[in-house]
């Protein structure tokens, strides 16, 4: 959620094909095949090992750029299982190639910032989706891929209308890949084990060249024939050939079709190396990728550098990894048969080649392979170590699938004495709303701070603050979203007094806490200093995404204060951060979103409301419970408001279902305030109160009246039990209720609640018999909602509210000016009440006044752009925004001028003097 930056490293040796210092022997036939299906969405090299996949694909590369095509190339391994890595991965390569893609993507990726799959690739397909070049990608050793989540997005990728992108991919098996479909499509051009078996010409070539003298045509046959093309057999045997002059007598021992590999390369290659190479082989077989520097720490030598330049000399089965021949890797076969030979020979040194693969690889900041050196050494409690002190930058990295699979491999026993790493666990269980796991890791946390003496030497008193502090932001965020304002309230004023750490993202993550959780207990003072200097504290400490969460806040603040104008600006700068962040269509959108629709609803903007739902997840575990109750309660409300009633009773009940799984008291109750005036509405009043009366959240509804520590939990209870007592006739019980709840949100300026509240006092004491008083209470609540432009608060309410309206329209001068009038007259209209001709504008409260802070200034600035006759690749450009960021601007710019062309756009513009 809020996370601020981390760190995390991109191998340059991912983005290269790997290569050998001298090239073995041209394809020309299949590269042939290649260039002819450039066009075509997948080319799929499918073979089991040893049958040079890599290295045809490492030919196609080279071709396809020599002929000027745009190019990219990202070698995947076992460690690529996290989508973000890999997204992050797919997007830097393509930036390689210097199209023009992914700036926003790239930064997001690269910011801290952990983001939900779905997310990332909607994303990812926006992105790729403004491509505007034709890219060729290509992915190797795709069958190490094990993550659904990475496969469902090459999949969609694969499948998806864009006519820009090709994959060139070399696996051991499909691995998911929508082969059939893509077949069906005409889309696809398949190599596999017969396409890459050598013909008797490459094997004469590939043999004669890696043993240096030709052989004859029948040798090349029976060679040919023994080792059916297989490349890998192929090169051991040429290998095995070098110095031997009786060929013949070799091949008549040769049986590569019945021989394991294994044993042939322990037979005939490795046994003709020097001593000094076959340590140096076997020594760094534990290695998935290295350099002279990595095996001069394992081997405790400094030759390392010789050794390479020799293996690579005599063409053994090594690749290279970077242009600069700086990073290597092994075959695979001869590194499974190496690392086969070490456990079999010399048990004794692998441990000790681990540990100091880890040690070197954890001083130079590769740190997961570190923890898994560490783990091959069984050395627990150093992979344990390193994954604690990491565990930050993983999480941040949104290395999740990561963070979780190496700490699964810990023993429970040990893994609960890493505080660092049970904080990011409880974490990112708090962020997924998994509350129970997250108090879990809390409580470990704790047990390990109780154990430390507090003048261990082993323990420093800045690592015990820095713990301590991290815990209690985590208790204080875990109380904040759950929805446990009180505790919400007391941890983070608490925090902040503690004032151990400027960490500026910490710091305003904790001021925004304290500004919801007192907004629930009817304080809302002195939001507008305190937004922008905690939206400033976020933007210092990076945490962009913090933003989102945090105009959330702010906007739901200002409604509760009944400023909508101020909450609808909230709200747009949220939706702008979350676009820019995560695009339209993503799990953060939402949450700003269906505020956003609640506010629109509030105002009577009906289809902007069904609009900004349309298709929108309402349950998405994202934020706060604010998000969920907004969309339940507006979705319901429309529904209703269409004549779905049966509808909205089934969206009701999910929601209360789902807010009883997650333990959201206030969102069941606030549901099961819409559920009654539902069935109420219905003429349904004994199911009612049935349900209220059956509910073990009514025990004690309006028997407290309010106070200091009051919540707004408490205010809708009490308006449910007011609701209930009118609707039974015990009009007097809740005109007392309702009176002192409308007094209490009155003058803690809670403007919304003392809405509600006032307009059933109204309607109760107008039963009751005294209309001139409810005359009175509804005039002052018209005052308090024309402010802020509310309309749905009265409409709902009624035909009682409805006729109280008429009366005080047909009454003497009613206090206020013409304006306030003319706001009576336009709620009369939306209630469908008839009123003179033009006393009320057709649309009840517009959303706001024609002018230049309609739009922002970033708004501003692309209409500015679009008028000099730049085009939306060249605004994003100069504006430093992905291409979909700025369509998704255009969108909003044609919502607020009421187009939808942006020639006309920008003409209303000039008209109203905001650009030249």
């Amino acid at each position: 959620m809020w996370m601020k930056p981390g760190a995390g490293t991109t191998l340059s040796t991912k983005f290269v094909p790997p290569t050998k210092r001298n090239a073995l022997v041209q394809r020309p036939e299949l590269m042939a095949r290649f260039l002819s299906a450039r066009d075509l969405r997948l080319q799929l090299v499918c073979a089991p090992a040893g049958y040079g996949k890599t290295s045809v694909l490492a030919q196609a590369f080279a071709r396809l750029a020599e002929d000027g095509h745009k190019v990219c190339w990202v070698s995947l391994d076992e460690g690529d299982q996290d989508l973000s890595r890999f997204i992050l991965y797919l997007v830097d390569a393509i930036r390689q190639t210097g199209v023009r893609f992914g700036q926003g993507l790239s930064t997001l990726l690269g910011s801290g910032v952990s983001v939900p799959g779905d997310t990332l690739k909607t994303l990812l397909l926006n992105e790729l989706a403004g491509l505007d070049q034709e890219v060729h990608i290509f992915l190797d050793d795709y069958h190490l891929v094990l993550g659904p989540d990475i496969r469902e997005v090459i999949a969609a990728l694969m499948l998806s209308p864009m006519r820009t992108l090709h994959f060139l991919i070399a696996s051991r098996t499909p691995n998911e890949l929508p082969v059939s479909r893509l077949r069906a499509l005409g889309q696809i051009h398949e190599v596999e084990i017969a396409d890459l078996m050598f013909t008797e010409s490459e094997v004469s070539e590939f043999v004669g060249t890696v043993r240096g003298t030709p052989l004859s045509k029948t040798q090349v046959t029976r060679l040919r024939d023994e080792t059916e093309g297989w490349a890998a057999s192929l090169q051991m045997a040429g290998i095995a050939l070098r110095g031997i002059g009786d060929v013949d007598t070799f091949l008549n021992g040769f049986t590569g079709a019945h021989k394991s590999i294994g044993d042939f390369l322990s037979d005939e290659v490795l046994r003709r190396q020097s001593p000094e190479l076959q340590e140096f082989l076997i020594a760094t077989s534990i290695l998935r990728k290295f350099n002279s520097g990595l095996c001069d720490a394992v081997m405790e030598t400094h030759g390392s550098r010789a050794m390479i330049d020799e293996v690579e000399r005599l063409n053994l089965f090594l690749f290279s990894l970077d242009t600069e021949h700086h990073w290597y890797r092994y075959h695979h076969l001869f590194s499974d048969f190496l690392r086969r030979r070490l456990n079999e020979r010399f048990p004794h040194l692998v441990v000790g080649y681990h540990r100091r693969a880890s040690r070197w690889l954890a001083d130079h900041r590769f740190v997961t392979d570190a923890i898994d050196h560490s783990f091959q050494a069984n050395d627990l409690d150093r992979a344990g170590e390193l994954l604690d002190s990491s565990c930050s930058d993983l999480f941040a990295a949104g290395q999740t699938t990561t963070l979780v699979s190496m700490s699964s491999r810990l023993p429970e026993s040990l893994r609960e004495r890493l505080p660092r790493l049970q904080l990011e666990l409880a974490w990112s269980s708090e962020l997924s709303w998994k509350f129970a796991d997250a108090t879990i890791a809390i409580d470990r946390v704790q047990a390990v701070l109780d154990e430390w003496p507090a003048d261990s030497p082993a323990k420093s008193s800045q690592e015990r603050a820095f713990v301590e502090t991290k815990l209690s932001h985590r208790r204080m965020m875990l109380a904040l979203l759950s929805d446990d304002m009180q505790q919400a309230e007391k941890l983070s004023v608490g925090w902040l007094q503690a004032a151990r750490t400027t960490d500026p993202f910490m710091c305003a993550s904790a001021g925004s806490a304290v500004m919801a959780s007192r907004r629930e207990q009817f304080s809302c003072e002195g939001v507008m200093t305190s937004a922008r200097m905690l939206h400033d504290r976020f933007i210092e400490g990076g945490a962009f995404y913090g933003v989102v969460f945090h105009q959330c806040i702010v906007g739901a603040t200002f409604l509760a204060r009944g400023d909508i104008q101020h909450a609808q600006e909230a709200y747009e700068r949220a939706l702008q951060m979350a676009v820019e962040l995560h695009g339209e269509h993503s799990a953060l959108y939402n949450m700003p979103a269906l505020m956003f629709a609640e506010l629109y609803y509030e105002r009577n903007q009906i289809n902007q409301a069904e609009e900004l739902l349309a298709q929108r997840d309402i349950t998405s575990q994202l934020g706060f419970v604010d998000n969920l109750i907004a969309g339940f309660v507006t979705r319901g409300r429309l529904l209703r408001l269409r004549g779905r009633v049966a509808d909205a009773e089934t969206l009701l009940a999910e929601g209360s279902w789902l807010a009883e799984q997650y333990g959201f008291a206030r969102m069941r109750v606030i549901l099961l305030h819409e559920r009654i005036q539902l069935l109420l509405a219905a003429g349904r009043g004994k199911e009612a109160h049935a349900l209220f009366r059956d509910s073990p959240l009514t025990a004690t509804a309006g028997q407290t009246p309010p106070a200091d520590g009051a919540t707004t939990t408490d205010a809708v209870l009490a308006l449910m039990s007011a609701r209930l007592g009118i609707e039974a006739g015990e009009e007097r019980g809740s005109m007392a209720l309702l009176r002192s709840w409308y007094a209490f949100a009155r003058g803690r300026h809670c403007h919304r609640m003392a809405i509600h509240a006032g307009i059933l006092l109204a309607k109760a004491t107008a039963r009751w018999g005294d209309r001139r008083v409810a005359q009175r209470v509804m005039a002052e609540c018209l005052a308090l909602g024309e402010a802020g432009g509310f309309v749905r608060s009265f409409v709902d309410e009624g035909a009682e509210c409805r006729e109280l309206l008429i009366e005080l329209d047909r009454s003497s001068p009613l206090q206020g000016s013409a304006k306030t009038h003319r706001y009576l007259e336009s709620l009369l209209v939306a209630m469908g009440h008839t009123v003179p001709a033009g006393a009320a504008e057709e649309n009840p409260v517009p959303c706001r006044a024609m002018n230049q802070e309609t739009l922002s200034q970033r708004e501003i600035q692309i209409l500015e752009l679009g008028a000099r006759g730049l085009q939306n690749p060249d605004i994003a450009s100069a504006l430093f925004l992905s291409e979909s960021t700025v369509k998704w601007y255009w969108q909003r710019i044609f919502d607020k001028l009421d187009t939808r062309r942006r020639p006309d756009a920008i003409k209303r513009a000039r008209q109203m003097q905001w650009i030249v």
